[in-house]
């Protein structure tokens, strides 16, 4: 119940004080003051008040039996002897004036966590249970911070057992982008069969015997999303009674990297893996390039739809922004394009942009180049990598792009102008731009396109698009290694994760970085990229390890647990805007206005 504010209109405190003078100038029988106390403040004490001019915030029950509170006139009351029992109130703490000062009490609640009223697990000995979990304690993890409901059980020891996932697609395809309110209504109808899927797949029949916690994303995301897997953790910890972990959506894509080397070779079971089979093989040289485990210290690169963040990671919880996106991510940039072009973009524009993109290189601009090498004469002391290089240089996309921010020497991401310029290069070469406000204009299938001309135009830009959105990524996470080996810190290892992190080009370019600054590159599987259940419920294994930010089981006596899941006067404190770390003096760290609105305090503080 949230406080009256302490800021009171001048009115109230001259009447506050007006009343309470008259009262000690002219004082008032007892019954009366009783009687004219009880009938004005309805006090919940019910108890006989003296006037004292001071405010207070009265209680009410509304008609839907929800406590509300505002500020009122009130009294405090002087007790009768009785009422403390004492002797004649010779210990009634009265002033000379005779009214009553009460000594404030220490307040003896415990702090509320983040999902759970009952809070963190705060002494030694709490601690040491949690760290003494065996290895093979089943934690469940569930992600609905956007389109996907998803959920998996994954050992303390890193292995994954079962998970499942439903995906909104086909929901979004036609409005070109995630509906917040289609995907909530979404999660809600999916996230009692995606949860008991995974647990049936485990072999779990009594939650409160075999998992040893739940783990769940409490942003950032979007808030009407993220409620609904908070909301089921809740339940699922008050009536089994077991530890809930709240989540950080990025520190989960961030730490998936750690999950044992196993789990990548092996892969999940068979029977969870049948639908990724096919992006399996098509990302199969670039799956292979994850090197083993991500090991502290280490720098990351978090790139998605909504996220573009460069961060030393030195421990869990221990981040420090390098840099981020000023105003969109570069899988926000990759959607947009592709909706401008007219792609097809049910399984999401990335996907479809570096087909059409890995199309013209093959078809057209690799073609011409071994046409150009049978033509460039050759001489005896120019080396293979000199003469290609003069190749390179002779064919060339006939549509560039300026690479963003090139002049700054940051960390920073920003790709609102690369969008900008995509859209003019669609109007000077095309002629038009896909109306994304008429429903017919969003999706052109590429089979109907009108002519090879045009088709060839539109690979052009696509790949004119990449080649300077990938470039971006490169000047920036090069930067990064410098600054962190500038700092003292040898990173072990370079991580890139999220969902971007699955296109072939943005790994063949970063794997060359590594390999200039001696160091590896370490992609979690492709299906773990994108938003999962393994990567929340492994982000838990980490806290409980540490007996980090966990807490206890939600009391059965809380209302988070008493009401319904939809109940949408439960107060749920979600953080849709949560910043991983604190920002490096050296990044720019001005982003747009509504970036920053209702930010919740950086993980770790």
């Amino acid at each position: 119940m949230r406080r009256a504010s302490s800021t009171l209109p001048v009115v109230f405190r001259a009447a506050a004080a007006a009343a309470a003078a008259a009262a000690i100038k002219n004082p008032t029988p007892a019954s009366q003051m009783m009687r004219f106390s009880a009938s004005s403040c309805r006090h919940r004490h019910h108890q006989s008040r003296v006037l004292s001019g001071s405010l207070c915030t009265s209680s009410t029950t509304a008609a839907n039996g929800r406590r509300t509170s505002s500020p009122s006139l009130c009294f405090k009351a002087r007790r009768s002897a009785s009422s403390f029992g004492g002797n004649g109130g010779a210990n009634n703490n009265n002033n000379d004036d005779g009214i009553l000062l009460r000594p404030r009490r220490r307040a003896t609640t415990t702090a509320k966590g983040i999902a759970s009223d009952a809070g963190e697990y705060s002494t030694e000995e709490e601690k040491m249970h949690l760290k003494s979990l065996p290895k093979n304690a089943f934690i469940l993890g569930i992600e609905t911070s956007c389109d996907d409901t998803a959920a998996a059980i994954v050992t303390k020891s890193g292995h994954v057992v079962s998970q499942a996932i439903r995906s909104q697609v086909s929901i979004h395809e036609e409005w070109g982008g995630v509906v917040p309110t289609l995907a909530k209504e979404a999660h809600q109808n999916a996230i009692d069969d995606v949860v008991e899927e995974c647990l049936s797949k485990a072999g779990v029949t009594d939650i409160g015997k075999e998992v040893s916690a739940v783990a769940v994303t409490v942003g950032p995301g979007l808030s009407m999303c993220l409620r609904v897997g908070v909301r089921k953790a809740q339940k699922i910890s008050g009536e089994y009674g077991i530890p809930i972990v709240p989540v950080h959506h990025m520190e989960a894509h961030c730490l998936v990297a750690r999950v044992k080397e196993e789990e990548w070779n092996d892969g999940v079971r068979e029977a969870n893996n049948a639908k990724d089979e096919s992006i399996e093989k098509d990302t199969a040289a670039a799956a292979a390039a994850a090197t083993g485990v991500a090991k502290f210290p280490f720098v990351a690169l978090l790139v998605s739809g909504g996220h573009n963040v460069l961060l030393k990671v030195e421990g869990v919880g221990k981040y420090t922004i390098l840099g981020q996106t000023l105003d969109d991510a570069i899988g926000e940039a990759y959607d947009k394009t592709a909706r401008l072009l007219g792609l097809p973009v049910g399984g999401g524009g990335g996907p479809a942009l570096e087909k059409l993109a890995k199309e013209y290189e093959e078809t057209v601009l690799e073609p011409r180049r071994e046409q150009a090498r049978k033509e460039t004469e050759r001489e005896a002391h120019i080396t293979d990598e000199v003469f290609e290089k003069i190749v390179q240089k002779k064919v060339k996309n006939p549509i560039r792009f300026t690479v963003p921010l090139r002049k700054r020497k940051t960390c920073d991401f920003s790709f609102a102008g690369l969008k900008t310029n995509v859209r003019l290069a669609i109007e000077k070469h095309l002629g038009t731009v896909v109306d994304e406000s008429k429903p017919e204009q969003k999706i052109l299938p590429s089979e109907d396109w009108d002519g090879i001309e045009n088709r060839e135009t539109r690979a052009a830009i696509a790949h004119a698009f990449q080649t300077a959105a990938v470039t971006h990524l490169e000047d920036r996470v090069q930067r990064a290694l410098e600054w962190v080996e500038s700092d003292g810190v040898a990173p072990t290892c370079l991580v890139v994760a999220g969902g971007v992190a699955a296109n072939q080009k943005v790994r063949n370019s970063l794997l060359q970085i590594g390999t200039n600054h001696s160091i590896d590159v370490v992609f979690p599987k492709p299906s773990w990229c994108t938003d999962n259940g393994v990567m929340v419920a492994w982000a838990g294994i980490e806290r409980l390890n540490l007996a980090a930010g966990v807490e206890k089981p939600v009391p059965r006596d809380a209302e988070a647990f008493l009401k319904d899941e939809r109940d949408r006067d439960v107060e749920v404190n979600l953080k849709p805007r949560w910043p991983l770390g604190e920002m490096d003096e050296r990044a720019i760290g001005e982003v747009k206005s509504s970036k920053v609105a209702k930010m919740s305090k950086p993980l770790g503080n």
